[in-house]
């Protein structure tokens, strides 16, 4: 399938990387502050936002490479409703169990691992070397970023942002939009 990639920072670099693990043909990044025709990693920067309607008719994927889950969240549903199919990506060095369920648009890094019964939202980003116990829900557009434990029978709402090296033990909540700071050891559950 011929795809975009939405910003084209540091994650729209490793989007790049990660889609070379699969069958998607790029066809190159949208981005709104990146003059059009710059080269990223070799591949070109074809538009800004007010392209994607005309895009359409040569690209039928997406990949919203943005990290701040309110942005991502506006992007996914703006670039949904254009009639994209949102990409999930999960490179192949990723354990996740047959019986985890990954919601449309996320991406999952590699090292990750997902156990039995997880369910991970819309247009989430699952880092590098992340690990997340048995029945734990994530809600849509969450960041967890690298290194980050989490126990098991967790439930974390819509647009949470879980720092580096985070670790959350079993049985917590963690309500929307909380952000929760690097190397931080979550014992309570939090509104």
């Amino acid at each position: 399938m011929n795809v975009i990639i939405i910003g084209c920072g540091g994650f729209g670099k490793e989007v790049l990387d990660l889609l070379s693990s699969t069958e998607h043909t790029v066809m190159g990044f949208i981005d709104n502050k990146v003059i059009k025709d710059t080269k990223i990693n070799g591949t070109a920067v074809i538009g800004t936002d007010d392209d994607l309607k005309t895009l359409l008719k040569e690209v039928e994927g997406a990949v919203i490479a943005v990290a701040n889950p309110t942005i991502r969240k506006n992007l996914f549903f703006k670039v949904k409703s254009l009639g994209y199919k949102l990409i999930s990506l999960v490179h192949p060095s990723a354990v996740v169990s047959k019986n985890a369920q990954v919601g449309d648009g996320s991406i999952i890094y590699p090292g990750v691992t997902i156990n039995t019964g997880v369910k991970i939202g819309l247009g989430c980003l699952i880092n590098s070397n992340v690990s997340i116990g048995h029945d734990t829900q994530i809600g849509d557009f969450v960041n967890l970023n690298p290194g980050v434990n989490l126990g098991g029978k967790i439930n974390i709402e819509e647009g949470c942002y879980i720092g580096i090296g985070a670790n959350v033990i079993e049985n917590i909540s963690i309500g929307q939009n909380t952000v929760i700071g690097g190397g931080a050891v979550v014992i309570e559950s939090m509104p």
